[in-house]
């Protein structure tokens, strides 16, 4: 018998590929073909740790089948590893610095390591990394004072230009160092509160513009735009918030009209009053009539 495909000259071959060919694939319409594809290259990226990645890949699969179920499942699967992964990483952050704090610079490498492998970009770790590079350089004693002299001179300097380039993290950081060797220096102290303040928003700005992308990803567009209009009213200047304005196209008068939008279809406390107020005033009108025509029936009588 003759297992030879067509295209292949080789009947060996010919029969290995039939045997990959099950039944099953072969009754597959070309659509759900790319579905399956797309889920299978999905899962592979989410996996290796790619959530966002995963998500963008799983997101193609509505262009195939609008209502896919596993699609769905798997992108709340990749949302939900997201924000676990988010909280891990600051609660890591919030150690690292009290590490660093007591000078426990084992635990702070340790902790370094691990916010690296997640986030190898983060910025904050970076700086913590570099500041224990110095230090084992002896360019900075393990055991060193606090800063002073022309020390601190150039650590106020290193934080003010921080500042300038809204490196907030750092600034906040170099203020507190500033801060220990001069508590009561008050230009360190407003400039602390400001970079704390800035690094707080800058903070909240990255969640809403991460959970915008992730709405858009899953198709819900008005919490999506819902996002990126609170991430609008931090920053209205801020790059990532244009690039998802123009990536979006909206402007400035669409997020306004869909704020006024999603106002208005939310009834608000007196608009509530008044509609559980309304029967009972009906009922009061209605005795009042009954009793001004009973009156006046009784009037003309009389006469």
């Amino acid at each position: 018998m003759d297992r030879t495909l067509p295209g292949t000259s080789d009947p060996l071959a010919g029969a290995a590929i039939a045997r990959r060919i099950t039944p099953s694939t072969e009754q597959l319409a070309p659509n759900q073909q790319k579905v399956l594809q797309l889920l299978d290259q999905g899962q592979h990226l989410f996996d290796q740790g790619r959530y966002d990645e995963a998500i963008q890949v799983w997101s193609e699969v509505f262009m195939y089948d609008l209502t896919n179920s596993e699609a769905q499942k798997r992108i709340q699967a990749a949302q939900t590893a997201l924000k676990q992964r988010r909280q891990n990483l600051e609660n890591n952050l919030a150690e690292l610095r009290d590490a660093m704090k007591q000078k426990d610079f084992q635990k702070a490498e340790a902790l370094i390591q691990t916010i690296l492998e997640a986030d190898p970009n983060n910025q904050e770790a970076l700086q913590f990394q570099r500041t224990l590079q110095a230090r084992k350089s002896q360019e900075f004693p393990v055991d060193e004072e606090l800063p002073r002299g022309e020390e601190l001179d150039t650590l106020v300097m290193e934080a003010l230009r921080a500042h300038r380039e809204e490196r907030w993290a750092d600034a906040v950081r170099m203020w507190q160092e500033v801060l220990k060797a001069e508590p009561d220096n008050l230009g360190a102290q407003s400039k602390y509160g400001e970079a704390l303040r800035m690094l707080r928003v800058e903070n909240q700005l990255n969640r809403l513009l991460e959970d915008a992308r992730l709405f858009m990803a899953s198709d819900k567009r008005d919490s999506a735009i819902h996002a990126l209009q609170k991430a609008y009213r931090l920053r209205p200047e801020h790059p990532q918030v244009r690039n998802l304005m123009l990536e979006w196209n909206l402007t400035e008068s669409d997020l306004e009209e869909f704020s006024m939008a999603r106002e208005s279809a939310t009834p608000t406390a007196t608009q509530t009053a008044v509609a559980r107020k309304s029967p009972n005033s009906i009922l009061i009108l209605v005795g009042v009539l009954v009793l001004l025509g009973a009156g006046f029936i009784g009037w003309y009588t009389m006469f």
